[in-house]
């Protein structure tokens, strides 16, 4: 008698376990399933700042470039003024 009282109490217990573990084993896989999603994401994340990263390297050097250009160009006029100059006293 014993074991059949036991059994009204633990079969109920054992069916809730069974229960819960398969609601366990949906929610590991969505889990899992997002977690792919976020792993996705992030490695997305690194390309675009990666290439942000570049462009705004790639802007530097540009800007950089356009500084020296203007500088040659300004240098230039003043040495071709100094040769017009010359030139009106010869």
């Amino acid at each position: 008698m014993k074991y059949h009282a036991l059994l009204k109490i633990v079969n109920p217990k054992r069916a809730k376990v069974a229960e819960m573990n398969e609601a366990l084993a949906i929610v590991t896989a969505r889990l899992k399933e997002k977690m792919k999603q976020l792993q996705e994401v992030e490695e997305l994340m690194a390309g675009l700042e990666a290439s942000y990263n570049e462009k705004l390297e790639e802007e530097r050097r540009l800007v950089n470039k356009i500084e020296d250009c203007n500088k040659k160009l300004e240098r230039a006029s003043k040495i071709i003024v100094g040769l017009q100059d010359e030139k009106d006293k010869w």
